[in-house]
Parts: structure tokens; C-alpha cells; sequence
């Protein structure tokens, strides 16, 4: 669209999940095929090298689990999620990278868990909200070294599956 109107990107994606360890009960089976579909557009932020986006994907994942009756593919589900990204050049070769994204993720089938604690026959919904910031540097041509933290909070309307998770690591990325 331009330098001032920036650009988008529309784009597939396609995965091929396994777990290694087979679950005591089929019906929770996660090996799945997952499929899906996102616009991204981007701008420059205040003439500099920085760059803005907004987004939204959408994703749907299939487990092999069987379906019968009530029960089954506990973790089938559609995911719809929208972002916002800022990357920013700094002083003395550092960058930074932040991002904070909503999803919710509405399962397909009743929820077995749910029907063991309540003995309501209900299908799961998850709120996900998450960030992260990134602080980088080159190490060579294709090299960088980064430090990040990432936090993530899930919300559903079944308590087992809440949770929130902080993450801080060191990447050396190579590109």
C-alpha cells in the first residue's frame, strides 16, 4: 500500500502435532492436524527503522480422538486470536520486540473434565491473553543473542485448565 499506508501479509499455516506418550483414555488423544489462516498489516513507526503491526488469525485443530456419543475430542477446538506487535531499533546495535495477543478458544465437543466436576455436560471456552518483550543483540552477520520474558493467562470456564505462566530465557537466534 505504500510507505505511508504500509504493508499486509495474508498467510496459511498448516501443522502436524504427535505426542509421544499414548493418554489412558482415547478420548484425550492431542495428536491432531491443525490448519488456519491470518492477516498481519504493518507501518513504520516514527521514520525510523521500527516497525508496527496489527493482526488476526484464525485456527482450527482436529485431534485423532474418536467422537461418540457425549464425549470426545476433548481438545478439538477453533482458535480466533488478534495482535499487536511493536519492534523497535535502539542505541548501540539493540533491538526490541514486544507483542500482547487475545484468543479465545472455543472446544468443539462436551468436555469430559467438565462433567466429572460438575456433572453438567458443558464445551470448554478459554480467554488467552498474552505478551512479550525481547531485548537483542547481533553476535555476528546471522546471529543474535536475546532475552525475553513471556507471560501468559488462560482463563476458561472449567477450573482444571486455568492457569498463568511467566517465562524468561536467553535465545541465541540464527537467521
Amino acid at each position: 500500500f505504500g510507505e505511508r499506508l504500509g504493508t499486509s501479509h495474508l498467510y496459511g499455516e498448516a501443522e502436524w502435532r504427535r505426542y509421544y506418550d499414548e493418554p489412558s483414555i482415547s478420548y484425550f488423544d492431542r495428536d491432531a492436524e491443525a490448519w488456519g489462516a491470518g492477516l498481519e498489516h504493518y507501518l513504520s513507526v516514527f521514520r525510523t527503522d521500527g516497525w508496527g503491526s496489527l493482526g488476526f488469525r484464525f485456527e482450527r485443530t482436529d485431534t485423532h480422538a474418536p467422537v461418540t456419543g457425549l464425549f470426545g475430542g476433548e481438545y478439538d477446538r477453533d482458535l480466533y486470536e488478534g495482535r499487536l506487535r511493536l519492534h523497535m531499533p535502539l542505541p548501540f546495535g539493540f533491538e526490541t520486540d514486544g507483542w500482547a495477543s487475545v484468543g479465545a478458544e472455543k472446544y468443539r465437543h462436551t468436555s469430559y473434565f467438565a462433567f466429572a466436576q460438575t456433572l453438567e455436560l458443558v464445551h470448554r471456552h478459554d480467554t488467552v491473553v498474552e505478551g512479550r518483550v525481547a531485548l537483542a543483540h547481533p553476535l555476528g552477520h546471522f546471529v543474535k543473542l536475546e532475552v525475553a520474558y513471556r507471560a501468559t493467562d488462560r482463563n476458561s470456564n472449567i477450573a482444571a485448565f486455568d492457569y498463568v505462566r511467566h517465562i524468561v530465557g536467553m535465545y541465541v537466534r540464527v537467521s
